[in-house]
């Protein structure tokens, strides 16, 4: 059963908000000029992982945006449309019903 579009649109605002919030985290950091060694959770991380991170959300984020407008889908950009289909059967083998 697909995702219906929505779900997608929703999870992609949580990635997107999420990687926001690492960005900001990594812009504070800076700002202090420190790398809080004694600091708890995910701030306990080097600054510039958070950049990293933040970078990587937006961006499968956006990702799922684009997906959910129809374009770059994952079945689009499979190599399954070169197996060619296998032939259809004789119609002399086909059960006829009386």
């Amino acid at each position: 059963m697909p995702l219906p579009p929505w779900a997608l649109f929703v999870i992609a605002a949580w990635l997107i908000l999420f990687g926001s919030f690492r960005i900001a985290v990594f812009f504070r950091a800076r700002r202090r000029g420190e790398d809080d060694a004694q600091a708890r959770g995910a701030f306990s991380l080097g600054v510039r992982r958070h950049l990293v991170f933040g970078l990587f959300y937006i961006m499968a984020g956006a990702y799922l945006v684009i997906i959910g407008f129809g374009y770059g889908a994952p079945s689009a950009m499979s190599a399954t449309d070169d197996v060619p289909l296998p032939p259809p059967p004789a119609a002399d083998h086909v059960p006829v019903d009386r």
